[in-house]
């Protein structure tokens, strides 16, 4: 098999240690923004409220413009000083808009499904290792099942709550939108997965 046919390349860098998931954390809970890589600086509910109190009663309320109206690349880059979000967890959310049958496809020698940026991030035996160890969360802190408390989706727990806390602080809704529920499809094994048959997605998580 030539070497333009094989499954995926090994390019990137191996030298950084692997993201512990204190590390990851911290780097997710930083701010996410196009300034200077120094400001993770996150707004408080207390700071937010204050700058509502600030605004006169009578300001008229100012729809944010659209990407197509900014002409702004709305797609996230994944190095670069401009953001303290983890390159891995960068590379997940690209993967969820350009999808792939299989993750080993974005580090592929054939130019049509190689996806050269991955490649320069990291190695993909390095981003196999990083999903393997990575933790969100303390597991001696998991309340048993049996017991008042216990969270089910406690291994991601933190991950969830930063998630959170940045959606609310930091996104601008414009005029035109819809919020809905949606079911995330998996047919694996998981105490949250539910069954809906009036839904397309019949099995999966919702969200």
């Amino acid at each position: 098999m030539s070497e333009q046919n094989s499954l995926y390349s090994d390019e990137g860098s191996d030298d950084n240690e692997l993201s512990s998931g204190d590390e990851w954390l911290e780097n997710y809970n930083a701010e996410v923004d196009h300034g200077s890589p120094d400001n993770n600086t996150v707004v408080s509910d207390e700071e937010a409220n204050d700058e509502d109190d600030a605004a006169p009663e009578n300001a008229e309320l100012v729809w944010r413009e659209t990407y197509e109206e900014l002409d702004i690349d709305p797609f996230i880059q994944i190095t670069g000083p401009s953001h303290n979000l983890n390159p891995n967890a960068r590379m997940q959310i690209l993967m969820g808009i350009n999808q792939l049958p299989d993750y080993s496809f974005y580090w592929s020698n054939n130019k049509y499904l190689g996806n050269q940026g991955f490649k320069e991030v990291m190695s993909v035996k390095r981003y196999e290792k990083l999903n393997q160890y990575i933790h969100c969360n303390d597991i001696e802190t998991d309340v048993p099942v049996d017991q008042p408390g216990h969270d089910k989706l406690h291994k991601i727990r933190p991950l969830i709550d930063s998630s959170l806390q940045n959606f609310a602080a930091r996104y601008n809704p414009n005029k035109n939108q819809a919020i809905d529920e949606a079911m995330v499809a998996y047919k694996g094994r998981s105490v949250a997965k539910q069954y809906i048959p009036s839904k397309p997605t019949k099995w999966g998580f919702k969200v």
